[in-house]
């Protein structure tokens, strides 16, 4: 009921963010959407690649496998910062840098939602053979793997549009002071020289 209430809650904001925020009016507004659009499918294409790379043998080597699972993560993770700085350094306002990076960080969310849809059936199999999941299906308490597998997979595509909104969030109030900041102490400097 948890995760029932937190995917109808962000589907909610999704949509709300979507139908009321993505406007191209001002000029601000567009810089946001753009830079948001931009970085948001790099973010949502480090997001897919972390999924495939730790679920599905792509990779012949464990330690290649670990160095690009945990690249990817950290880049989808920490991506949402680079286009709320631009946006905050180009507007020279935090709002245009929020909404983008909360625009980047969500399409992140619904780029591995969407990934693991299209890839639902290999990632599936995968999982049947794979020792982890395997164990932890033994410790979970259900009668059913594929009961298991398809309530765990929807718990962490969950987690990932909480993901998006939340680092979207916060590191896009960061980045947009941040880009402020800078531009702000640059525009100084030039009118002191």
């Amino acid at each position: 009921m948890v995760y029932l209430l937190l995917a109808v809650l962000a589907l909610l904001i999704y949509g709300w963010f979507a139908l009321f925020l993505t406007r191209r009016g001002t000029t601000d507004e567009r810089v946001a959407l753009h830079q948001g659009l931009v970085w948001g499918l790099l973010c949502g294409g480090a997001w897919a690649i972390e999924l495939l790379v730790a679920n599905l043998p792509l990779v012949p080597s464990k330690q290649l496998t670990f160095v690009l699972y945990e690249s990817m993560a950290w880049l989808g993770f920490l991506l949402p910062m680079l286009p709320s700085l631009l946006a905050g350094w180009q507007t020279k306002r935090i709002g245009p840098g929020l909404q983008a990076g909360v625009l980047c960080g969500m399409l992140g969310g619904l780029i591995i939602f969407f990934t693991w849809l299209l890839f639902s059936a290999l990632l599936f199999q995968a999982g049947l053979r794979d020792p982890q999941t395997i164990a932890e299906f033994r410790h979970s308490g259900l009668s059913d793997i594929t009961t298991y597998m398809i309530s765990d997979w929807l718990a962490a595509l969950i987690g990932h549009l909480w993901i998006g909104l939340i680092t979207g969030l916060l590191l896009g109030i960061l980045g947009g002071a941040v880009g402020k900041g800078v531009r702000w102490v640059k525009k100084t400097s030039d009118e002191t020289n």
